[in-house]
């Protein structure tokens, strides 16, 4: 019997694998129902099983769960392409990638051992984490349309769910190929806004 986190990891992993086939150039060329058709042959083809598991199976082995923010990120576009809406709109804010980076540089070296502070061991329920996480997503939330609310209301119900195998609410918020993105997206953003 296939577990709720095993399929919930290996969907994360469809929607990586029809993100990327979305934004193919040409894909991303194609009228709506053909881009919907194309998607929905892709979901199916990466969930047969080959050898026990579905070949979207193998690419969660190599990549791990990704994180709830990251799903978002990957869904709305998806979304908004196939509703014929503009995807600048969705496009996700500095803000957003800026909190991301700061997390990621913050978390990982110390969760590794730099230094004798562990903010990893926050994402095991720690209250005062909660609040912080509350007030952020009020104060975001003011926003239109509110992503950082959005998607740490959607973390948070994942985490209290038990969606994924992780029990650590940080696993939710953020991935390392998140993290990675959003220095590239700034990096780039940055850059385009210099030579203009």
């Amino acid at each position: 019997m296939i577990s709720l986190n095993n399929l919930t990891g290996v969907a994360s992993s469809i929607i990586v694998i029809t993100a990327i086939v979305a934004h193919l150039s040409g894909a991303s060329r194609l009228r709506t129902l053909r881009l919907a058709l194309l998607l929905c042959v892709v979901t199916i083809l990466v969930s047969i099983p080959m050898r026990g598991m579905p070949l979207a199976a193998y690419l969660r082995g190599w990549i791990g769960d990704l994180s709830i923010t990251s799903l978002v990120l990957l869904i709305l576009p998806l979304f908004a392409r196939l509703r014929n809406r503009d995807v600048s709109e969705l496009k996700a804010s500095n803000m957003l990638f800026m909190l991301v980076v700061l997390a990621g540089v913050v978390l990982y070296p110390m969760a590794l051992g730099i230094g004798y502070w562990d903010p990893y061991r926050f994402g095991f329920g720690n209250t005062w984490f909660l609040c912080g996480l509350f007030l952020l997503a009020l104060a975001t939330s003011f926003k239109k349309p509110s992503l950082i609310a959005m998607v740490i209301a959607l973390a948070v119900l994942a985490w209290s769910t038990n969606w994924y195998e992780s029990r650590n609410l940080w696993d939710y918020l953020l991935d390392p190929l998140l993290v990675i993105y959003a220095v590239y997206a700034l990096l780039s953003r940055g850059t385009k806004f210099i030579l203009k």
